[in-house]
């Protein structure tokens, strides 16, 4: 059996690297892909989103209660509370 010569040695590997290359720049375009539909997500979902105003809880529900009470509907973004005393 003949042995290959230096340069078939070469070319081989090119071709080798070559594919391994492209096959990196395929999984980088589909990584891409996702974070862009991730990210178009993201900003649909942000523009569903509604603040809700809700009222009349106990003086001592802290805003950790209401996280955990809304946070089974979905993510709770931010808890701003109003208190003060009724004249």
């Amino acid at each position: 059996m003949k042995r290959p010569t230096k340069q078939q040695l070469l070319l081989t590997r090119v071709s080798e690297h070559e594919a391994e290359e492209q096959s990196y720049r395929q999984e980088a375009m589909k990584y891409l892909r996702s974070i862009s539909n991730f990210e178009d997500s993201l900003i649909s979902l942000r523009k569903r989103m509604k603040p809700v105003f809700c009222g009349n809880f106990e003086y001592e529900t802290r805003q950790s209660d209401l996280e955990k009470l809304f946070g089974r509907y979905g993510r709770v973004e931010r808890v701003d509370m109003k208190s003060g005393t009724i004249n």
